[in-house]
């Protein structure tokens, strides 16, 4: 009913057109530079409709990382696909609110709906603010990234591609409540 509405509207609008023109104009002349404003305007509404559609479709099919935390005696904390997407050249970066540690990992990608990803996790931590961050001690860092992670103040940056190479980014803030999105963008792509 809208549609019609709107086709009608056009239609009208073309004819006041072409009239007011005609009085100025050839009727010839008006009439095909009527045409030319409703085919310019037709132009650009369906760029708009492709663009928008172009978007949904985007939407529908993009990775989206999250992290899931899973607290308890043994703490568990790892990424998860909750888009339709797969996720590729997976990379996380948890900076603590004190800056004294840094969490971070790296996946090749995660398939979607894989909640089951261990990511190799590389700890450093520091004293103070004025030291340099160094590598923990420890060989697995996959405990004391756990136990951090679900226990401290993070703000964690999430970033990945899709698999046509639309690059994202999420923010996501930890804290002992829980996990809350800061952010989630689509980066744009480089112009080469």
């Amino acid at each position: 009913m809208k549609a019609l509405g709107a086709y009608l509207a056009a239609t009208a609008l073309f004819i006041l057109l072409v009239g007011a023109l005609g009085t100025r104009l050839e009727t010839s002349s008006a009439i095909y530079l009527a045409t030319g404003l409703v085919i310019l305007w037709y132009t650009i509404e369906t760029w708009r409709l492709r663009k928008e559609a172009q978007l949904q479709t985007e939407l529908q099919n993009r990775p989206f990382v999250s992290i899931e935390v899973v607290s308890g005696v043994n703490p568990f904390v790892h990424p998860v696909n909750l888009g339709k997407g797969v996720a590729r050249n997976v990379s996380i970066e948890a900076v603590e609110d004190s800056a004294l540690f840094e969490v971070r990992a790296r996946l090749t990608h995660i398939a979607p709906g894989r909640d089951d990803i261990e990511p190799t996790w590389r700890l450093k931590s520091r004293l103070s603010t004025t030291e340099p961050l160094t590598d923990h001690p420890e060989d697995d860092h996959g405990p004391a990234a756990h136990s951090l992670l679900s226990h401290g103040r993070f703000k964690v940056v999430l970033k990945y591609a899709s698999i046509v190479g639309q690059h994202y980014e999420t923010t996501i803030r930890l804290t002992r409540d829980g996990a809350s999105i800061d952010d989630d963008r689509r980066i744009p792509r480089q112009q080469s």
